[in-house]
């Protein structure tokens, strides 16, 4: 997970696929036409109350012309349309961060393909927020389609986001998730969690990272990688190469072993603090007693 850039919110579009050029309603928005300037006021609320999306409420949910012209919008031919996505996924896969655009800023895991932008407040409930630029985000499908969808709000009193928002929370400047690795005998046991303290320094962003966690099912998804990827290279290593029947860990030293790890944390962008894998091969730095339970073991 890490922050990138938004493109600024520009009313020509909103105008452009409203109004004709002398003012006048364009026919396949007549309804919403009226409610320009409501539309328009609500999108500075949407800016105003960033990173609090929670306070801002759709005017337009309950009134169904109005909601479906304005859920349209997305999905119109206008050239000011797509030249805003195009232009928000340009952005993104330029960001050095994202590998060219291969790794979602959501999730932070490398994928063949990125290439959905999400309503980070779904439109089907934020109609007006169809088009706005700072709420189109390019990450990946897995996350927008699998776990994502139209969520937003958690059930709680008051309710809090359900997820984190890579143009505005602080993604690169602390750490907000942790790693937490304990292991019984060969047996890796590995945790994700929000950082624990974060609830004296911004309890909110605590509460919005732990539903982040478990929203996208990330902690599942990351222990995933690092058993089907990065436990398998540390593993491979150290395999004794003299058995050609199986796989038996050869006695190593934990100079050796961490000396292999701090190999992986130098390939890796230190100033990315919530990198999963990051953080995967800091806290597996000093397990000395998994090193100690796996030497001359078959696995």
């Amino acid at each position: 997970m890490f922050n990138i850039e938004c493109i600024d919110f520009d009313e020509n579009i909103y105008k452009s696929l409203l109004k004709t050029s002398t003012g006048k309603p364009i026919k396949a928005r007549i309804n919403v036409y009226p409610h320009y300037h409501d539309v328009i006021s609500n999108i500075n609320s949407y800016l105003l109350n960033i990173p609090n999306f929670e306070r801002t409420n759709s005017l337009f949910y309950s009134m169904d012309k109005v909601h479906d012209e304005l859920y349209a919008l997305y999905d119109s031919n206008s050239t000011d349309v797509e030249k805003l996505k195009k232009d928000i996924k340009d952005l993104t896969i330029i960001n050095p961060k994202t590998k060219e655009g291969l790794i979602c800023s959501y999730c932070g895991i490398t994928r063949s393909v990125i290439h959905d932008l999400d309503h980070f407040m779904p439109r089907s409930k934020y109609p007006e927020f169809s088009i706005l630029s700072n709420n189109l985000i390019y990450v990946c499908p897995t996350c927008n389609q699998d776990y994502k969808k139209d969520e937003f709000l958690d059930t709680a009193t008051p309710p809090v986001r359900k997820f984190l928002n890579p143009y505005y929370d602080s993604l690169d400047e602390e750490e907000i998730i942790k790693c937490n690795i304990t292991n019984n005998g060969i047996i890796l046991n590995i945790e994700y969690i929000a950082n624990p303290n974060l609830t004296t320094r911004n309890p909110y962003l605590y509460e919005v990272t732990k539903n982040h966690l478990n929203s996208l099912n990330l902690n599942e998804r990351y222990k995933k990688i690092i058993k089907k990827d990065l436990l398998e290279k540390f593993l491979n290593k150290f395999k004794d190469k003299s058995i050609k029947t199986h796989r038996q860990i050869r006695d190593f030293t934990n100079s050796e072993a961490q000396s292999f790890i701090n190999d992986k944390i130098d390939e890796l962008d230190d100033s990315l603090k919530n990198n999963f894998e990051l953080l995967f091969w800091r806290e597996f730095l000093n397990c000395t007693n998994y090193f100690d339970s796996i030497k001359r073991q078959n696995l």
